[in-house]
Protein backbone atom coordinates (compact mmCIF):
# COMPACT_ATOMS: atom_id res chain seq x y z
CA UNK A 1 0.00 0.00 0.00
CA UNK A 2 2.73 1.98 0.89
CA UNK A 3 4.39 1.36 -2.90
CA UNK A 4 1.00 2.14 -4.03
CA UNK A 5 0.78 5.97 -2.46
CA UNK A 6 4.43 7.10 -3.59
CA UNK A 7 3.49 5.51 -6.84
CA UNK A 8 0.37 7.96 -7.20
CA UNK A 9 2.17 10.84 -5.76
CA UNK A 10 4.99 10.47 -8.78
CA UNK A 11 2.25 10.37 -11.08
CA UNK A 12 0.54 12.86 -10.18
CA UNK A 13 3.72 15.48 -9.84
CA UNK A 14 4.80 14.12 -13.66
CA UNK A 15 0.98 14.59 -14.82
CA UNK A 16 0.97 18.24 -13.95
CA UNK A 17 3.84 20.38 -14.24
CA UNK A 18 2.39 23.49 -12.59
CA UNK A 19 3.34 21.18 -9.22
CA UNK A 20 6.52 20.95 -7.26
CA UNK A 21 7.78 17.96 -8.43
CA UNK A 22 9.73 17.34 -5.27
CA UNK A 23 9.03 15.08 -2.57
CA UNK A 24 10.95 13.34 0.28
CA UNK A 25 9.68 10.43 2.23
CA UNK A 26 10.35 10.27 5.52
CA UNK A 27 7.58 7.17 5.60
CA UNK A 28 8.69 3.67 7.76
CA UNK A 29 7.21 0.27 6.63
CA UNK A 30 3.96 1.22 9.22
CA UNK A 31 1.96 3.67 9.88
CA UNK A 32 3.41 6.72 10.96
CA UNK A 33 2.33 9.95 12.24
CA UNK A 34 5.17 12.94 12.24
CA UNK A 35 5.18 16.54 13.68
CA UNK A 36 8.11 19.10 12.74
CA UNK A 37 10.18 21.37 15.37
CA UNK A 38 12.67 23.80 13.73
CA UNK A 39 15.85 24.23 15.58
CA UNK A 40 17.37 27.00 15.99
CA UNK A 41 20.31 25.73 13.54
CA UNK A 42 17.72 25.44 11.24
CA UNK A 43 17.49 21.59 11.28
CA UNK A 44 14.24 19.96 11.38
CA UNK A 45 13.33 18.00 13.84
CA UNK A 46 10.51 15.64 13.25
CA UNK A 47 8.71 13.49 16.48
CA UNK A 48 5.57 11.46 16.74
CA UNK A 49 5.53 7.78 15.59
CA UNK A 50 6.12 4.56 13.67
CA UNK A 51 3.80 1.69 13.42
CA UNK A 52 4.14 -1.96 13.17
CA UNK A 53 2.85 -3.70 9.78
CA UNK A 54 -0.67 -5.23 10.57
CA UNK A 55 -0.92 -3.81 14.33
CA UNK A 56 -2.37 -0.55 14.19
CA UNK A 57 -2.16 -0.90 18.21
CA UNK A 58 1.23 -0.94 18.30
CA UNK A 59 3.87 2.44 17.30
CA UNK A 60 7.59 3.09 18.53
CA UNK A 61 7.86 6.53 19.56
CA UNK A 62 10.36 8.19 16.96
CA UNK A 63 12.64 11.24 16.82
CA UNK A 64 13.84 12.22 13.31
CA UNK A 65 16.33 14.87 12.44
CA UNK A 66 16.69 16.79 8.82
CA UNK A 67 19.36 18.86 7.48
CA UNK A 68 18.37 22.09 6.17
CA UNK A 69 19.40 20.13 2.75
CA UNK A 70 16.94 17.48 3.31
CA UNK A 71 19.04 14.56 3.67
CA UNK A 72 18.96 12.81 7.20
CA UNK A 73 20.96 13.69 10.13
CA UNK A 74 19.74 11.14 12.41
CA UNK A 75 16.79 9.19 13.48
CA UNK A 76 15.97 7.42 16.52
CA UNK A 77 13.26 5.09 17.75
CA UNK A 78 12.61 4.38 21.33
CA UNK A 79 12.47 0.68 22.14
CA UNK A 80 9.24 0.57 24.36
CA UNK A 81 5.85 -1.54 23.25
CA UNK A 82 2.55 0.32 22.96
CA UNK A 83 1.53 2.96 21.41
CA UNK A 84 3.92 5.19 21.68
CA UNK A 85 5.07 8.39 20.82
CA UNK A 86 7.58 11.62 21.10
CA UNK A 87 6.06 15.32 20.86
CA UNK A 88 6.50 18.32 22.20
CA UNK A 89 9.87 18.78 21.26
CA UNK A 90 11.65 21.99 22.61
CA UNK A 91 15.20 23.50 22.59
CA UNK A 92 15.89 23.97 26.13
CA UNK A 93 18.11 27.19 27.86
CA UNK A 94 21.08 24.79 28.16
CA UNK A 95 21.07 23.58 24.56
CA UNK A 96 19.84 20.34 24.88
CA UNK A 97 16.42 18.86 23.69
CA UNK A 98 13.57 18.04 25.31
CA UNK A 99 11.28 15.49 24.09
CA UNK A 100 7.58 14.14 26.09
CA UNK A 101 7.51 10.76 25.57
CA UNK A 102 3.99 9.14 25.94
CA UNK A 103 2.24 5.56 25.84
CA UNK A 104 -1.80 5.42 25.25
CA UNK A 105 -2.88 2.22 25.11
CA UNK A 106 -6.75 2.03 24.07
CA UNK A 107 -6.68 5.66 23.92
CA UNK A 108 -5.40 6.45 27.86
CA UNK A 109 -2.48 7.94 28.46
CA UNK A 110 -0.47 4.87 31.02
CA UNK A 111 2.77 6.13 30.70
CA UNK A 112 4.21 10.25 30.09
CA UNK A 113 7.93 11.45 30.76
CA UNK A 114 10.73 13.63 29.81
CA UNK A 115 13.43 12.98 28.03
CA UNK A 116 15.99 14.92 26.73
CA UNK A 117 18.50 14.09 23.91
CA UNK A 118 21.70 16.15 22.55
CA UNK A 119 21.13 17.69 19.30
CA UNK A 120 23.03 15.20 17.58
CA UNK A 121 20.54 12.68 18.94
CA UNK A 122 22.60 11.16 21.90
CA UNK A 123 19.72 10.13 24.69
CA UNK A 124 20.98 12.38 28.01
CA UNK A 125 18.22 12.48 30.70
CA UNK A 126 15.02 9.99 31.10
CA UNK A 127 13.02 9.20 31.65
CA UNK A 128 11.24 11.72 34.08
CA UNK A 129 8.11 10.57 35.09
CA UNK A 130 5.53 12.89 34.47
CA UNK A 131 2.74 10.62 34.49
CA UNK A 132 -0.95 11.30 36.15
CA UNK A 133 -3.96 9.65 35.60
CA UNK A 134 -6.55 11.44 33.18
CA UNK A 135 -3.71 13.36 31.91
CA UNK A 136 -4.36 15.12 28.39
CA UNK A 137 -0.96 16.70 27.06
CA UNK A 138 -1.81 20.32 25.93
CA UNK A 139 1.29 22.50 25.43
CA UNK A 140 4.94 23.12 25.92
CA UNK A 141 7.77 26.01 25.84
CA UNK A 142 11.20 25.90 26.75
CA UNK A 143 10.41 26.46 30.23
CA UNK A 144 7.90 24.38 30.91
CA UNK A 145 5.36 21.64 30.15
CA UNK A 146 1.35 21.81 30.30
CA UNK A 147 -1.20 18.70 30.63
CA UNK A 148 -4.95 19.05 31.79
CA UNK A 149 -6.12 17.25 34.69
CA UNK A 150 -9.52 15.42 34.92
CA UNK A 151 -11.51 13.51 37.46
CA UNK A 152 -12.01 9.75 37.17
CA UNK A 153 -15.43 10.77 35.33
CA UNK A 154 -13.49 13.35 33.39
CA UNK A 155 -14.63 16.14 34.86
CA UNK A 156 -11.85 19.29 34.11
CA UNK A 157 -9.96 19.31 37.50
CA UNK A 158 -7.25 22.09 36.02
CA UNK A 159 -4.03 22.40 34.32
CA UNK A 160 -0.75 21.67 35.96
CA UNK A 161 2.39 23.45 34.42
CA UNK A 162 5.19 20.98 35.02
CA UNK A 163 9.29 22.06 34.38
CA UNK A 164 11.55 20.04 32.34
CA UNK A 165 12.78 18.22 35.36
CA UNK A 166 9.49 17.15 36.28
CA UNK A 167 8.81 19.43 38.92
CA UNK A 168 5.47 20.80 39.55
CA UNK A 169 5.93 24.85 39.10
CA UNK A 170 2.02 25.64 39.68
CA UNK A 171 -1.52 24.00 38.99
CA UNK A 172 -5.11 26.30 37.41
CA UNK A 173 -8.39 25.28 38.99
CA UNK A 174 -10.15 25.12 36.32
CA UNK A 175 -11.74 28.53 35.00
CA UNK A 176 -10.02 30.01 37.36
CA UNK A 177 -7.83 32.56 34.71
CA UNK A 178 -9.53 31.87 31.49
CA UNK A 179 -12.33 29.87 29.97
CA UNK A 180 -12.53 26.25 29.74
CA UNK A 181 -9.23 25.46 27.61
CA UNK A 182 -6.71 27.51 26.12
CA UNK A 183 -3.18 27.66 24.10
CA UNK A 184 0.21 28.12 26.23
CA UNK A 185 2.65 30.58 24.54
CA UNK A 186 6.66 31.17 25.66
CA UNK A 187 7.09 34.23 27.58
CA UNK A 188 9.98 35.70 29.27
CA UNK A 189 10.02 34.43 32.45
CA UNK A 190 6.51 32.98 31.89
CA UNK A 191 3.98 32.00 30.06
CA UNK A 192 1.51 33.54 27.71
CA UNK A 193 -2.18 32.23 27.83
CA UNK A 194 -4.46 32.75 24.73
CA UNK A 195 -7.77 32.12 25.25
CA UNK A 196 -11.43 32.76 26.17
CA UNK A 197 -12.54 34.71 29.12
CA UNK A 198 -15.18 32.56 31.84
CA UNK A 199 -18.23 31.89 30.59
CA UNK A 200 -20.10 31.13 27.31
CA UNK A 201 -20.41 32.46 25.29
CA UNK A 202 -17.06 34.39 25.53
CA UNK A 203 -14.74 36.86 23.95
CA UNK A 204 -10.77 36.13 23.49
CA UNK A 205 -8.38 37.23 26.36
CA UNK A 206 -4.58 37.47 26.39
CA UNK A 207 -3.37 36.45 30.00
CA UNK A 208 0.21 36.57 30.74
CA UNK A 209 1.57 34.32 34.22
CA UNK A 210 4.78 34.12 35.68
CA UNK A 211 6.33 30.68 36.13
CA UNK A 212 4.93 30.52 39.76
CA UNK A 213 1.89 31.05 38.52
CA UNK A 214 0.82 34.76 39.58
CA UNK A 215 -0.73 37.26 37.22
CA UNK A 216 1.42 39.58 35.38
CA UNK A 217 -1.47 41.32 33.24
CA UNK A 218 -4.20 40.51 31.14
CA UNK A 219 -6.44 41.97 28.41
CA UNK A 220 -9.84 41.03 26.54
CA UNK A 221 -9.77 41.04 22.39
CA UNK A 222 -11.84 43.57 21.12
CA UNK A 223 -14.28 42.16 18.36
CA UNK A 224 -14.39 43.73 14.66
CA UNK A 225 -17.68 41.78 13.36
CA UNK A 226 -20.98 43.47 14.77
CA UNK A 227 -22.38 42.43 18.31
CA UNK A 228 -19.83 39.16 18.85
CA UNK A 229 -20.12 38.00 21.53
CA UNK A 230 -17.96 34.88 21.25
CA UNK A 231 -14.56 33.92 19.64
CA UNK A 232 -13.26 30.51 18.67
CA UNK A 233 -9.50 30.27 18.00
CA UNK A 234 -7.71 27.88 15.65
CA UNK A 235 -3.88 26.33 16.84
CA UNK A 236 -1.21 29.03 17.25
CA UNK A 237 1.14 29.44 14.82
CA UNK A 238 4.45 30.81 16.63
CA UNK A 239 6.91 33.11 14.28
CA UNK A 240 10.32 33.79 14.27
CA UNK A 241 10.95 37.14 15.53
CA UNK A 242 9.10 35.99 18.30
CA UNK A 243 4.82 36.17 18.76
CA UNK A 244 2.64 34.68 16.69
CA UNK A 245 -0.12 34.53 13.90
CA UNK A 246 -3.58 32.87 14.84
CA UNK A 247 -7.19 32.91 12.86
CA UNK A 248 -10.65 33.87 14.94
CA UNK A 249 -13.36 33.63 14.10
CA UNK A 250 -15.63 36.25 15.40
CA UNK A 251 -19.07 34.62 16.57
CA UNK A 252 -23.04 36.19 17.29
CA UNK A 253 -24.84 33.89 19.62
CA UNK A 254 -28.47 35.11 20.54
CA UNK A 255 -30.14 33.45 23.32
CA UNK A 256 -32.14 30.44 22.25
CA UNK A 257 -29.55 29.77 19.41
CA UNK A 258 -27.70 26.09 19.29
CA UNK A 259 -25.02 27.32 16.65
CA UNK A 260 -23.69 30.96 15.88
CA UNK A 261 -26.56 33.44 13.49
CA UNK A 262 -23.17 35.28 12.04
CA UNK A 263 -19.47 34.40 12.03
CA UNK A 264 -16.46 36.14 10.54
CA UNK A 265 -12.35 34.76 10.06
CA UNK A 266 -9.78 36.61 10.92
CA UNK A 267 -6.12 36.21 10.96
CA UNK A 268 -4.38 37.84 13.21
CA UNK A 269 -0.28 38.95 14.02
CA UNK A 270 0.79 39.45 17.39
CA UNK A 271 4.20 40.38 18.97
CA UNK A 272 5.95 38.85 21.75
CA UNK A 273 4.38 40.80 23.91
CA UNK A 274 1.24 40.12 23.22
CA UNK A 275 0.17 43.49 21.28
CA UNK A 276 -1.76 42.93 18.41
CA UNK A 277 0.22 44.14 14.77
CA UNK A 278 -2.91 43.52 12.30
CA UNK A 279 -5.76 42.04 11.61
CA UNK A 280 -7.29 41.03 8.09
CA UNK A 281 -10.75 39.67 7.76
CA UNK A 282 -11.08 36.69 5.31
CA UNK A 283 -14.17 37.67 4.13
CA UNK A 284 -12.67 41.08 2.93
CA UNK A 285 -9.84 39.45 1.31
CA UNK A 286 -12.37 37.26 -0.89
CA UNK A 287 -11.29 33.54 0.82
CA UNK A 288 -14.76 32.24 0.91
CA UNK A 289 -13.97 29.39 3.76
CA UNK A 290 -10.30 28.33 5.93
CA UNK A 291 -9.88 25.72 7.67
CA UNK A 292 -6.50 26.67 8.11
CA UNK A 293 -3.63 23.62 8.86
CA UNK A 294 -0.47 25.93 9.31
CA UNK A 295 1.18 29.32 8.61
CA UNK A 296 4.84 30.25 8.99
CA UNK A 297 6.47 33.62 8.10
CA UNK A 298 8.56 33.08 4.99
CA UNK A 299 10.72 35.75 3.90
CA UNK A 300 8.71 39.24 3.67
CA UNK A 301 5.08 36.97 3.35
CA UNK A 302 3.19 35.13 6.56
CA UNK A 303 2.21 31.85 4.30
CA UNK A 304 -1.01 30.48 5.54
CA UNK A 305 -1.99 26.33 4.61
CA UNK A 306 -5.59 25.37 4.03
CA UNK A 307 -7.47 22.60 3.50
CA UNK A 308 -9.92 21.78 0.95
CA UNK A 309 -13.55 23.02 2.09
CA UNK A 310 -15.51 19.32 1.92
CA UNK A 311 -17.36 18.92 -1.22
CA UNK A 312 -15.36 21.79 -3.13
CA UNK A 313 -12.33 20.96 -5.82
CA UNK A 314 -9.41 18.85 -4.22
CA UNK A 315 -7.04 21.27 -4.25
CA UNK A 316 -4.18 22.52 -1.87
CA UNK A 317 -4.60 26.46 -1.02
CA UNK A 318 -1.73 28.51 -0.09
CA UNK A 319 -2.19 31.94 0.81
CA UNK A 320 0.58 34.89 0.91
CA UNK A 321 -0.17 37.76 3.23
CA UNK A 322 2.16 40.62 3.64
CA UNK A 323 4.02 39.70 6.93
CA UNK A 324 3.82 43.64 7.60
CA UNK A 325 0.48 44.45 7.06
CA UNK A 326 -1.22 41.60 6.81
CA UNK A 327 -2.80 42.54 3.18
CA UNK A 328 -3.06 39.38 0.83
CA UNK A 329 -1.14 39.04 -1.85
CA UNK A 330 -1.21 36.29 -3.51
CA UNK A 331 -2.69 32.58 -3.48
CA UNK A 332 -1.08 29.70 -5.17
CA UNK A 333 -2.92 25.77 -5.23
CA UNK A 334 -1.92 22.34 -5.67
CA UNK A 335 -3.60 19.58 -6.67
CA UNK A 336 -4.36 16.64 -3.85
CA UNK A 337 -3.54 12.92 -5.19
CA UNK A 338 -6.75 10.99 -5.71
CA UNK A 339 -7.82 8.25 -3.87
CA UNK A 340 -5.97 9.83 -0.40
CA UNK A 341 -7.02 11.38 2.95
CA UNK A 342 -4.86 14.07 4.29
CA UNK A 343 -4.44 14.33 7.97
CA UNK A 344 -2.27 16.94 8.47
CA UNK A 345 -0.07 19.70 7.10
CA UNK A 346 2.90 21.22 8.36
CA UNK A 347 5.32 24.00 7.13
CA UNK A 348 9.01 23.40 7.10
CA UNK A 349 12.21 25.86 5.80
CA UNK A 350 14.95 23.78 3.84
CA UNK A 351 18.20 25.37 1.74
CA UNK A 352 15.81 24.78 -1.65
CA UNK A 353 12.58 26.83 -0.37
CA UNK A 354 9.39 26.09 1.48
CA UNK A 355 7.75 22.64 1.91
CA UNK A 356 4.95 21.14 3.55
CA UNK A 357 4.90 17.70 5.65
CA UNK A 358 2.01 16.12 4.50
CA UNK A 359 0.28 12.96 6.35
CA UNK A 360 -1.64 10.92 3.95
CA UNK A 361 -3.22 7.51 3.70
CA UNK A 362 -4.91 5.67 0.78
CA UNK A 363 -8.42 5.45 0.95
CA UNK A 364 -9.02 1.90 0.79
CA UNK A 365 -12.82 0.26 2.04
CA UNK A 366 -11.87 -3.69 1.62
CA UNK A 367 -8.86 -3.41 3.55
CA UNK A 368 -8.79 -1.44 6.98
CA UNK A 369 -5.42 -2.91 8.16
CA UNK A 370 -4.10 -2.20 4.77
CA UNK A 371 -5.30 1.59 4.89
CA UNK A 372 -4.20 2.08 8.34
CA UNK A 373 -0.64 0.64 7.27
CA UNK A 374 -0.72 3.06 4.02
CA UNK A 375 0.06 6.37 6.66
CA UNK A 376 3.05 8.07 5.10
CA UNK A 377 4.87 11.10 5.80
CA UNK A 378 5.83 13.19 2.54
CA UNK A 379 7.52 16.49 2.46
CA UNK A 380 6.38 18.43 -0.53
CA UNK A 381 7.51 21.33 -2.11
CA UNK A 382 5.16 24.51 -2.22
CA UNK A 383 4.47 25.97 -5.14
CA UNK A 384 5.78 29.50 -4.36
CA UNK A 385 4.09 33.18 -5.24
CA UNK A 386 5.23 35.01 -8.60
CA UNK A 387 6.43 38.03 -6.30
CA UNK A 388 8.69 35.49 -4.10
CA UNK A 389 10.39 33.83 -7.59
Amino acid sequence: MKRILSLLLIVLFLASPALAEEQIDLSTPGADALTPYTLPDGRIIFAGSAGEIEDGQNRKARLLCLNTDGTIAWDYIHPADGRCSFSHIQPLPDGQLGAVFTNSMDQTTVDAAIYKFSQDGERLTGPISIFTENMLLSASTDRCITYLVSSPDWQIIGDCFVDWDGNQLFQLPSESIMGGGFQTLPADDGVLLLGNETGFPALGKLTRLDLSGNLVWSQSLEPTLPNANHMMFSPVFPLKAGGFAVVVYEEVWAADSFAPVVSEGFLLRFDKDGSMLWKTSFQQSSIPGVMMQDSIDYGNYLVAAEEPIPGSERLWAYDWFDLNTGVLMARTEQAMPDGTTNLGGDFVVLDSGLWINRDFRLNSKEDRTAELDSREEILMKVPECEMYR
